[in-house]
């Protein structure tokens, strides 16, 4: 957060040389919930990025939520700039009361956000895959854990799974994505790339 309190453009002018690019088709606030959120107000972020947006430098705005519904709401409802929402929808969770799986889905929904799934550490990749693109998410992640990647798992072999049973969402990567295997994810068709 120092680095956005201290300039407008710098921190994103660095991230933008770091990965050789001119612009961001996708800019996420990572691991978003109320205690961030409330740096991010206090840091003007949102206003920046938005900012950046208009000149190019940023092509969409979306945000990874972990929190509650009434949390997500109210983000969604201040920001409509968000696009989209990535969430963790779990086996075991999806109704509980106290994580909120289903209600953060219905609040994106809601308020017609497009939204990804991710789908790091999913026992069965296939299966669950399946299950969350009959739900109508927009988006599938296959996402490699960096301790993941140190025991030689590959998020391309987990995207070629994914994209075998997807019939309406598209597929996305996060993690493990290397200047050498790039290539290879976009032509096997995935729509987002997280670096």
């Amino acid at each position: 957060m120092t680095i956005i309190q201290k300039t407008e453009e710098n921190w994103l002018e660095k991230q933008l040389e770091l990965c050789g690019v001119d612009y961001f088709d996708f800019y996420l606030f990572h691991c978003m919930n109320h205690e961030g959120y409330e740096k991010h107000k206090r840091c003007n972020t949102f206003d920046i990025v938005k900012k950046l947006k208009s000149q190019g430098k940023i092509k969409h705005i979306a945000m990874s939520f972990h929190d509650t519904a009434d949390v997500l709401d109210e983000i969604l409802t201040k920001h409509p700039e968000m696009e989209f929402v990535q969430l963790q929808i779990n086996y075991l969770d999806y109704d509980d009361p106290n994580v909120q799986s289903e209600a953060c889905y219905n609040v994106a929904v809601k308020h017609g956000k497009k939204v990804m799934v991710d789908m790091i550490e999913v026992p069965d990749l296939a299966e669950r895959a399946a299950e969350i693109d009959a739900m109508g998410v927009d988006y599938i992640c296959v996402h490699t854990a960096f301790d993941v990647q140190k025991t030689g798992k590959d998020p391309l072999d987990d995207l070629k799974v994914v994209n075998k049973v997807l019939k309406h969402a598209k597929s996305a990567v996060a993690g493990g994505v290397k200047l050498n295997t790039i290539d290879a994810i976009v032509e096997e068709g995935a729509e987002i790339i997280v670096v």
